[in-house]
């Protein structure tokens, strides 16, 4: 191979090179999004006495907008809490008044910056007294809320918040990309090398 092919080649892969890192680079960039880092009470907790607030904290912040906090107590009902708010990366809505010892489960969906949601729920367990005050009969619809306004859909069920989650497409497109670039960076190479000889 003369140095004239050989320049040729090198740089041929030099440009796959960088398009593999770019596509990598994106790929790391659109999967870092909001995570749940801890919560209080936390999972699995037993908690015999009522806090103020139950709150959720995140790697990053949320948005306000789309998020949402959805508790139901041991038979599955779900309890008046109202509305969401956001203190930097906490979300929290008030202690349910009237909540009745037992497991108590807490379902929540918020977005990332970026647009991305992310939802997700645990149990906590709890022992005190029944404290005075009505449990919700109905369902509470959090869309309505006069303070949270829902990007999206959310349904209350019997479990508790719709599970949206994002499409796994854009990772096949990503393997195609990549798929194809191998492809073109092999054949350049093959022609080159051909036409070397």
């Amino acid at each position: 191979m003369n140095m004239g092919i050989k320049q040729r080649v090198q740089r041929a892969f030099g440009v796959l090179f960088i398009a593999l890192f770019a596509v990598f680079s994106t790929q790391s960039t659109v999967s870092a999004h909001t995570e749940l880092v801890s919560s209080a009470p936390a999972a699995n907790e037993s908690v015999n006495s009522a806090p103020t607030t139950i709150s959720l904290t995140f790697s990053e912040a949320p948005l306000l907008e789309g998020s949402a906090i959805l508790v139901t107590d041991s038979t599955g009902a779900a309890v008046a809490t109202g509305p969401v708010a956001l203190n930097g990366v906490v979300l929290s809505v008030a202690w349910p008044p009237g909540l009745q010892p037992g497991t108590v489960k807490v379902a929540w969906r918020t977005v990332a910056d970026d647009g991305h949601p992310a939802s997700g729920d645990f149990t906590f367990e709890y022992t005190a007294a029944a404290e005075s005050g009505a449990v919700a009969s109905a369902s509470p619809d959090i869309s309505a809320s006069s303070n949270l306004v829902v990007a999206t859909p959310l349904a209350a069920t019997v479990g508790g918040l719709a599970q949206d989650e994002p499409s796994e497409s854009g990772n096949g497109t990503r393997l195609i990309l990549i798929g194809m670039i191998v492809v073109i960076g092999v054949g350049i190479g093959i022609y080159l090398t051909r036409r070397n000889k």
